[in-house]
């Protein structure tokens, strides 16, 4: 029986089979001339001595169904940067978790924050395609790449002007996206595979991560100032909140209660 994280691999390669015969990479890669330059992710996000915020335009989940069906996403791109998040990240995975590659372009369209592309990326093609959709930065999830191909995703992802951030879970992980010189770190509290929430895998991998020459992420189940306070002193220099800032009527109050809690 075949993980989740196994089967949606699966599906996102045979998606991306399809969109390269609606437009080849030849094309993606002459669109990509006449795009303006990306914005500073890595920057945006790593602030000296503080916990940065980036929220995440998130419908649904496998493990939570639907979160939220959003019927003003512009709104809600707004508030988020109203709140003060940092930076934003957006789900362009359809089928799982309700996103779409227009949802991407739409926050482009009304904002000027970076923006990380939220997907399961399993093919170069990918890559190149983020950057015409307007990313300036892309998830490279390292439990599902190969240690060679990680390290060549994270190389194309650079020369493709974005900013690679490669999410682990373990200690293999981990090294693999240290070998890989991935500089931004996402740690998930989620296990892919099993879909479980162990808040526990931040406390243990963040202190491993090097200080220096890095930016670390914590991700998932982060929901109260109290849960930001604790990846801070943990070594977290951003946060990655998606569920419980959807779930949230006022998402400008929800944002500013998080930033205001990193800057503690």
């Amino acid at each position: 029986m075949s993980t989740f994280l196994e089967e949606v691999a699966a599906r996102s390669h045979k998606r991306v089979q399809a969109d390269k015969q609606r437009t080849t990479v030849e094309q993606l890669r002459l669109w990509i001339k006449k795009k303006p330059p990306v914005n500073n992710f890595r920057e945006a996000i790593h602030k000296q001595g503080q916990v940065s915020l980036i929220a995440e335009l998130k419908q649904a989940s496998p493990s939570a169904g639907l979160i939220r069906k959003e019927n003003d996403i512009p709104g809600r791109i707004k508030a988020y940067v109203e709140g003060g998040a940092g930076a934003l990240s957006i789900l362009t995975e359809e089928e799982y978790f309700h996103g779409s590659p227009q949802f991407l372009e739409a926050a482009r369209n009304e904002t000027k924050l970076p923006l990380l592309r939220k997907d399961f990326i399993v093919d170069s093609y990918q890559i190149e395609e983020s950057r015409v959709l307007g990313a300036d930065a892309i998830l490279l999830i390292a439990a599902i790449l190969p240690a060679g191909m990680l390290y060549d995703f994270v190389q194309r992802t650079i020369d493709t002007q974005l900013t690679p951030l490669v999410e682990v879970h373990d200690e293999r992980d981990l090294e693999r996206a240290i070998n890989a010189h991935a500089k931004v770190i996402g740690v998930n509290n989620r296990d892919l595979k099993t879909l479980k929430v162990d808040m526990a895998t931040g406390d243990r991998l963040i202190p491993q991560i090097p200080k220096i020459g890095y930016t670390i992420v914590a991700e998932s189940g982060i929901r109260t100032a109290d849960d930001v306070r604790r990846y801070k002193k943990a070594g977290a220099h951003t946060i990655l909140v998606g569920e419980s800032l959807m779930r949230q009527a006022d998402a400008v109050e929800a944002v500013r209660i998080l930033v205001e809690a990193g800057k503690d």
